[in-house]
This record gives structure tokens, sequence and C-alpha cells, in this order.
């Protein structure tokens, strides 16, 4: 089991792929699979997978027994029996769901569904860096602010090497995003503000679709 940032995990496939004996199965969890998925061509018991369960907390002191009871566990469909198979029986055991998935379909989708979103926790501690200097400011900051806020504690040294392997996909989604928060201060200088009633339905239809959950096919 490959559990480290994405770029020591490319490093550690390197290591495997020279040696002439190797383990039954070798997995890897580091959120971006095609950088995996290269650097692991030359070993056949190798299935790259992403599991995702966790948190903003690093370290084995955030370890949980139940960390992936009933969540989806992704792995590379294209990955060769046995070994997918073995890999499969593994995420199982762990109480996962496993989901076959395209490295590349995988890779553009995370872009979106995890990537962005601690980009967005990112620039908004950035916003209020300063003002939470203030005791007025964090009296008046609501347990919304703080839910919004947790991602911002993810480990930097992780992170650095998935945005660095996802740039592109992750690059395109924040320029989206951007996108539609300029068209929201647009509205606000018009004092148009029912412009944004379509925004807001979108959002509680999304919110709706991730509030009850299904389990994947697979």
């Amino acid at each position: 089991m490959l559990a480290a940032p994405l770029d020591a995990i490319v490093a550690q496939l390197g290591e495997l792929a020279g040696q002439n004996s190797r383990p039954r199965l070798v997995v890897e969890v580091g959120s971006v699979m095609e950088p995996a998925v290269r650097a692991g061509a030359g070993i056949a018991e190798f299935v790259a997978t992403h599991p995702l369960a966790g948190s903003e907390r690093s370290g084995a002191g955030a370890a949980r027994a139940n960390l992936f009871e009933n969540k989806v566990w992704a792995y590379d469909s294209a990955a060769a029996e046995p070994s997918a198979a073995l890999a499969r029986s593994f995420i199982e055991a762990m109480g996962a769901t496993p989901f076959p998935i395209a490295a590349a379909d995988h890779d553009r989708i995370v872009a979106l569904t995890s990537h962005l979103p601690q980009l967005l926790a990112v620039a908004l501690g950035e916003v209020l860096a300063e003002p939470l200097e203030r005791e007025d400011v964090r009296a008046l900051s609501g347990s919304g602010l703080v839910s919004m806020l947790r991602l911002g504690s993810s480990s930097w040294p992780m992170w650095r090497s998935i945005l660095d392997a996802n740039r592109v996909p992750v690059a395109q989604e924040v320029r989206r995003l951007a996108d539609i928060l300029k068209g929201v201060a647009d509205a606000l200088d018009a004092q148009a503000l029912d412009t944004l009633q379509a925004r807001f339905a979108a959002a509680a239809s999304s919110a709706a679709k991730l509030a009850t959950p299904r389990a994947p096919k697979t």
C-alpha cells in the first residue's frame, strides 16, 4: 500500500518496477490516477486507486478504524486481472464500495469535486486571514464559515503534488468558478438581485443531489 504524496508514490513505483521480486498486490492512494498509472505501467501487480474518504487532518493521529466504511473507493478500470480482483477484495474488506473508472475520467472529475473545493476553501481563508485577527470578526463567524474553511487546514505537501499533477483540469474549473463569482459581483453592482435566484436554485439542486447519496453501480 503506497500512501504518500503523489510525487513520492511515483518514485516508489519506479523503484518497485526495477525489482525482480514484488508483492502479490501493489495499491496506491495518491488521489490523481494518471501519473501513477504511467509510473506503474511495468508492474503487473499494480492497481491505481482513490478512496473518497479522509479529512483535512493528516498523520497517524487522525486515523479512524471506520474511515472507509460505506465510502466509494475508485480504482483504475484498465487494471489487469487478477490484480484488479485482489484490489476489489481489499477495498471491500475495508468496508468500502469498489468503483471502476478510467484514470483520465477520474482525474477530470475529481478536479471538480475535490480539488476545486479545496482551492475555494484556501481562497476564502486567505480573504479572512487578516480580518480574523479582530475579536469582533471572530465573534460574528458562525458554524457555516467554520464548515467552509475546514479544508483550509489540509496538508500542503500532499496538495502540492496533487495540484501539480492535475493542474490543467483544476485550472479550468477555477476559471469557471471565477466567471460565476464575477457574474455575482456584477449583479450586486447593478442591484439586479433577482438574477441571482437561478444561481440559488442551482446550488440547492446540487445540495439535494448529494444529501441522499446512492451506492454507485460497479
